[in-house]
C-alpha cells in the first residue's frame, strides 16, 4: 500500500452510508472493521444502521441482517420506503419463530434464538454462501444481556469471522446494557460510535484508536431519514 500525503499508508475505505461521516474517519471504516453502535431509542443510531444498510445494498454489496428484536417484515418496509434496494438484504430472523409470525421474502428463520451455538451455526453458513457483504447485527443487547455461557465465546467467534470475510460489521447495542458488559463488548471492536439525544439535539461520538478528525461530541442535523454531521470543532457536553 502506497504512503498518503502525510506518510500514512492508504487503507482500503468502506463508506459510512454518510457523507460528513465518511470525512470524519477520512474517508470511511477501514476493510474489515468491527463497529459498535450505541444510543437510546431517541438518537440518530437507527438512520445511522439504516443509511449504512442503503449505501451498501444500492452499491451492490450484500447485506447480512441479523434481527433478533423487531418485526423484519417492518425493517424491510423501512428500508425499501427510504429506497434501498432490499434484493441485495438477506435477514437472519430471530424474531418471528418465537413471536409466532410471518416474515418477508429474503429472510432465514433462525430455528432456535435461544441456542446460540445454534444461530452462530445459522451465521456462519449464511456468511458463506456471500462472496462480499456488509454484516449488521440489529440489536445485540439481548446477547450482551444473556446468562448463556456460551455468549462470549459467540461474540469472540462472529467478530473473528466477521474481521476476516466481512466489508464492514455494524452490532447495535442500546444504552442500558450494564458498563461492563458494554466495556467488555466494546474493547472487541475496532470503534465504537456514541449516538445521544439531550432532549433538543443530537449528537455524535467517534471513539477509536485509528486516526480520526476528532474524537470529541460533534451535532447531528437529522435529514429526512438520515443526517449530516456538523463542525468537527471541539463540543464539549455533559
Amino acid at each position: 500500500m502506497a504512503p498518503d500525503q502525510d506518510g500514512l499508508q492508504k487503507i482500503e475505505k468502506v463508506s459510512t452510508g454518510i457523507e460528513r461521516l465518511d470525512d470524519l474517519f477520512y474517508g470511511g471504516f477501514d476493510r474489515n472493521d468491527n463497529v459498535v453502535v450505541k444510543g437510546n431509542n431517541f438518537s440518530q443510531k437507527r438512520n445511522f444502521i439504516y443509511s449504512f444498510i442503503r449505501n451498501a445494498a444500492n452499491s451492490g454489496i450484500g447485506v447480512i441482517l441479523a434481527d433478533f428484536d423487531f418485526p423484519s417484515e417492518g425493517i424491510m418496509a423501512d428500508l425499501a420506503r427510504s429506497g434501498t434496494n432490499t434484493d441485495m438484504i438477506h435477514i437472519l430472523d430471530g424474531f418471528a419463530k418465537p413471536f409466532q409470525i410471518s416474515a418477508p421474502a429474503n429472510t432465514e428463520i433462525l430455528d432456535d434464538p435461544s441456542n446460540i451455538p445454534s444461530v452462530l451455526k445459522q451465521i456462519t453458513s449464511a456468511v458463506q454462501r456471500m462472496d462480499e457483504y456488509v454484516f449488521v447485527m440489529i440489536s445485540a443487547t439481548r446477547y450482551l444481556m444473556s446468562q448463556d455461557p456460551n455468549t462470549d465465546r459467540f461474540f469472540i467467534q462472529l467478530i473473528s469471522m466477521n474481521r476476516k470475510r466481512s466489508l464492514v460489521s455494524i452490532y447495535a447495542v442500546d444504552d442500558f446494557v450494564p458498563e461492563e458488559r458494554s466495556e467488555w463488548f466494546a474493547y472487541l471492536m475496532d470503534s465504537a460510535l456514541h449516538f445521544r439525544n439531550d432532549g433538543d439535539r443530537d449528537y455524535l461520538r467517534v471513539l477509536t484508536l485509528k486516526r480520526i478528525r476528532t474524537k470529541e461530541w460533534v451535532r447531528i442535523y437529522p435529514e429526512d431519514g438520515t443526517f449530516t454531521l456538523g463542525s468537527f470543532n471541539v463540543e464539549r457536553i455533559k
